[in-house]
């Protein structure tokens, strides 16, 4: 059976006037449309079914894997149609919601939005071999649907949209809305070093007092072991190492950085087994 004609990749100009360009009796039905989306629509309308000679099917095509999704990842996305008795609209109604202006509110509004799409465990695996185009597609198509049109498809087409769209929207890049805020951040602070936010921390809430000596008692005053061990948190927490934050500074030698580890950093087992030698 010979299969339907489909569109090319590319048509050149004549072809283009040839095919696409309105009659005066289409442009006359175009222009009794409201609104330039409804004449657009009616113009590809009319220019398609000329061209191909057939309706084509509005619904993109589902890769199969993405068909086949975990029983409680369905369960996730049905409950995100779902209006709550505490809520005016259902979560994919509050997921496209515009992220509205750059403020710290509304970034915690949109930080919220991502955990709750992490939450549903949609995962990478199912959409490893689909090109990122057509999981683009998949994800404007269902941007565009209210909760109760996806419940009107069926559960393949629905399951398919809601994922792609939750996928999508997981590895795009940062919201314009959060870069406004780092410049602004940059713009009034400068960069911040992570030793000083160490510092300032400390400074704030004292959190170094809450670093015993693994043995019975501390020689040592809590101001001489303050700088020690907030350079000793920041080599584990940059995974710089000790040794070269002592190479690092002229002040606090390895070895006082060394001890100061091992007695406040180390808990009381693990450093009686280094004392002792013990691997």
């Amino acid at each position: 059976m010979k299969a339907y004609p489909q569109f090319r990749s590319s048509y050149s100009h004549e072809e283009m006037v040839e095919h696409f360009l309105l009659t005066p009796a289409e442009l006359q039905l175009v222009l009794t449309c409201r609104g330039d989306a409804n004449r657009c629509g009616m113009a590809l309308l009319l220019k398609t079914i000329s061209h191909l000679g057939y309706v084509p099917d509005p619904t993109p095509k589902i890769p199969e894997e993405v068909r086949a999704l975990a029983p409680d990842v369905r369960a996730g996305i049905d409950a995100l149609l779902v209006v709550p008795e505490s809520a005016a609209v259902s979560g994919f109604e509050g997921l496209k919601a515009d992220p509205g202006k750059a403020g710290v509110d509304n970034l915690q509004a949109e930080i919220e939005k991502l955990r709750r799409i992490c939450a549903i465990g949609i995962g990478t695996e199912p959409f490893a071999n689909v090109p990122w185009k057509v999981l683009q597609m998949l994800k404007r198509r269902a941007s565009k649907e209210t909760a109760s049109e996806m419940w009107d498809h069926s559960n393949v087409i629905r399951f398919a949209l809601m994922a792609s769209y939750l996928y999508v929207r997981t590895m795009e890049p940062e919201p314009q809305s959060l870069g406004v805020i780092k410049e602004k951040i940059g713009s009034r602070y400068g960069m911040l070093d992570l030793l000083d936010v160490f510092v300032e921390a400390d400074r704030l809430v004292d959190f170094t007092r809450f670093f015993t000596h693994s043995g019975t008692r501390e020689v040592r005053s809590r101001e001489a072991l303050r700088p020690l061990l907030i350079l000793d948190l920041f080599g584990e927490a940059t995974n710089m190492g000790i040794k070269q934050v002592a190479n690092a500074n002229d002040r606090y030698r390895y070895d006082e950085l060394l001890l100061c580890s091992k007695d406040l950093l180390l808990t009381r087992s693990a450093a009686e087994r280094e004392r002792s030698g013990c691997k």
